[in-house]
């Protein structure tokens, strides 16, 4: 397993990724594409978020049947 990434490294991405999504032009972009951008608070809180997002889709998946080929 990898090492987790660095604390430092982890708190600047999230602050440049916090900069980027409220970028009227990328907000616009995604828009068009169906996705809703949402910044968190924290990083826990998108590790949190990206968790549970997971979990959902794995079960609606395997409630669906769906198999890879």
């Amino acid at each position: 397993m990898p090492s987790p990434t660095q604390r430092d490294i982890v708190s600047r991405m999230h602050a440049l990724l916090g900069q980027a999504v409220k970028a009227p032009e990328l907000r616009a972009r995604m828009a068009e594409l169906g996705i809703e951008l949402v910044a968190s608070a924290s990083p826990e809180e998108a590790t949190t978020y990206v968790r549970a997002e997971v979990a959902r889709m794995a079960k609606l998946v395997k409630e669906a049947g769906v198999k890879a080929d």
